[in-house]
């Protein structure tokens, strides 16, 4: 075989390392979806975006319309780790937020909190400009599922 062969055949199984590497980190780093509200007329929202709505930054959606935030009730098996992960912090340190943002009069109200994921789902489909963080593989209904762009 020649070198310049060998060469490509190393460079292609190179690629195929790195972009096996790069699908594997995606996956790992992909432990929740985000739902909104049918009426919401985004598809995607970039990280950046997604962090300045859940933090009560940014209240309302391009169209004007406000955010409703919906959290799961840190009560639910597993409620904890996934606040952790979508907003790294713990559940404890996401009421103190929450509640200091409604004392210093940023928000009029905590996110709701629903008791299941169902529930939570149930509610963002119900609610108007809703958003809510679930875990992966939940069933959506009419929610429609946002693409967080990283």
């Amino acid at each position: 075989m020649s070198k310049k062969r060998l060469f490509l055949l190393s460079f292609r199984v190179l690629i195929v390392l790195v972009s096996s590497f790069f699908v594997f980190a995606a996956t790992m780093t992909e432990d929740f979806i985000v739902v909104a509200h049918s009426s919401v007329q985004v598809s995607s929202l970039g990280l950046d975006e997604f962090h300045q709505m859940i933090f009560a930054n940014k209240k309302t959606w391009p169209d004007g319309s406000k955010v409703v935030i919906i959290l799961l009730s840190s009560s639910v098996p597993g409620a904890d780790s996934l606040i952790e992960k979508a907003m790294k912090m713990t559940a404890l340190q996401a009421r103190k937020f929450y509640l200091s943002k409604v004392f210093n009069g940023i928000l009029s109200a905590s996110p709701t909190l629903g008791d299941s994921v169902e529930e939570v789902v149930e509610l963002v489909s119900k609610t108007k400009g809703a958003m809510a963080v679930v875990p992966v593989g939940t069933v959506t209904g009419t929610a429609k599922v946002l693409q967080i762009e990283k």
